[in-house]
């Protein structure tokens, strides 16, 4: 998303995401939780969509385009 301020300053929001992906072990104290007992499996998984960048920019244009 682009506002023009007037002709040479500008302000630019910008917002990001995508697929996050994680490895991990489940445990409470020295015990495993995540898994059951007998399970062979040396991490779980897990996987979501997540918004994780954003902001929000001032632009200043050096050089503005001759009309014509």
């Amino acid at each position: 998303y682009k506002k023009r301020l007037d002709a040479r300053w500008a302000l630019e929001a910008f917002i990001g995401g995508g697929l996050v992906q994680a490895n991990y072990k489940g445990y409470s104290g020295f015990m495993r939780v995540d898994v059951l007992p007998g399970d062979t499996r040396e991490f779980n998984k897990s996987g979501e969509w997540a918004l994780y960048r954003g902001g929000l920019m001032i632009t200043y244009a050096l050089f503005t385009p001759k009309k014509q």
